[in-house]
């Protein structure tokens, strides 16, 4: 587990040819996924089909990894435009992806942001966190600690693009 919300299951089996469809590239990931929660693949956003034994197998390609979001989470990430390196890129958009609970079909998640370059979060509280939450199909946001009067660095931030993963609705 990587916090509450990522699942990260390493690839420990190689598989061949005879075995699945998708080419001798693929590898078999065994993860036990708990009964109190549903999850997502991360590459496909497909919702897991969990066995009674709690354990799923899964076929992923060479380029892939079983990184798993659980059900219910709002994902802030960072997209990288032109820039090659994170100080170059920190003015980018942030993306939402929204992986709704299959169940109640909410989801919540939090956002910290800084300068990304100083100790200014920390000596004169140049810092934001935001809380999200998406419920009756709604996304609303919070802002926890509203930055020190001379801060800069959240001048030109925004949420760029919303992915909404598992929704009942039709809109």
């Amino acid at each position: 587990m990587l916090g509450e919300s990522l699942l990260i299951a390493p690839k420990l089996s190689r598989l061949n040819e005879s075995q699945w469809s998708e080419g001798s590239s693929s590898y078999l990931v065994r993860t036990y996924f708990p009964s109190s929660s549903s999850w997502y693949f991360w590459y496909d956003s497909s919702l897991v089909k969990r066995h009674d034994s709690g354990f799923t197998d899964r076929a992923v390609k060479l380029e892939e990894q079983g990184i798993y979001i659980r059900a219910g989470t709002i994902l802030p990430i960072k997209t990288q435009g032109q820039g090659l390196s994170i100080l170059t890129s920190l003015k980018d958009p942030i993306k939402l992806s929204i992986y709704l609970d299959p169940v109640t079909q909410s989801a919540s998640g939090s956002l910290y942001i800084d300068d990304g370059e100083t100790f200014a979060y920390r000596t004169m509280g140049q810092r934001a966190l935001f809380n999200f939450t998406y419920c009756n199909n709604t996304l609303y946001s919070v802002l926890l600690n509203r930055p020190a009067r001379n801060s800069t660095f959240i001048d030109g931030f925004f949420i760029g693009q919303i992915e909404l993963y598992g929704t009942n609705s039709s809109f």
